[in-house]
């Protein structure tokens, strides 16, 4: 919920913007619930093979799937050595990364932005580690959304039969 938030100008999880973000996230943690879990979820009443159908047109009409498969913010911070990286997060715009070796330099920037970006909607945030590390803490935001895709894979081919 929170990449599809940040890459959309929708908010599903606090139920704000447009709500086919919302249907498609349900309809994807039933899914999820049937074929991973085994057991239903929020719409425990649907036939699979609607539920795949329902998503996959919310899917067509969003574009959800294909936004989700081309994000790889993480890909900007390189190496595994120690970074101080800024890490801004905007409403309509996906997450920026800037990566500083010195300390110093990155606090410098860092004042300078929010100078700048003082009253806006966007948040910006300092934090030091390695990419390893930072993924991890902000796992939600650094989508690479790999595992939620290869989920919705493998659930849309187990529940319409086309997978065993």
């Amino acid at each position: 919920m929170e990449v599809v938030g940040l890459i959309t100008k929708s908010n599903p999880k606090f139920k704000q913007g447009d709500k086919r973000y919302e249907q498609a996230l349900t309809f994807a943690s039933e899914m999820i619930a049937r074929a991973w879990e085994n057991q239903k979820g929020p719409l425990p009443d649907m036939d699979d093979n609607d539920l795949v159908v329902e998503f996959d047109e919310l899917d067509r009409q969003l574009g959800l799937m294909d936004m989700l498969r081309e994000l790889d913010a993480s890909a900007d911070i390189k190496g595994g050595k120690n970074h101080n990286i800024i890490l801004i997060f905007s409403e309509d715009a996906p997450m920026e990364i800037q990566t500083f070796r010195d300390a110093t330099q990155a606090i410098s920037v860092l004042f300078e932005l929010e100078k700048e970006h003082a009253g806006t909607e966007k948040d910006i945030v300092l934090v030091r580690g390695n990419r390893h590390d930072v993924r991890t803490a902000f796992r939600n935001y650094f989508s690479d959304a790999s595992d939620f895709i290869f989920y919705i894979d493998q659930a849309r081919g187990l529940l319409s039969g086309t997978l065993s």
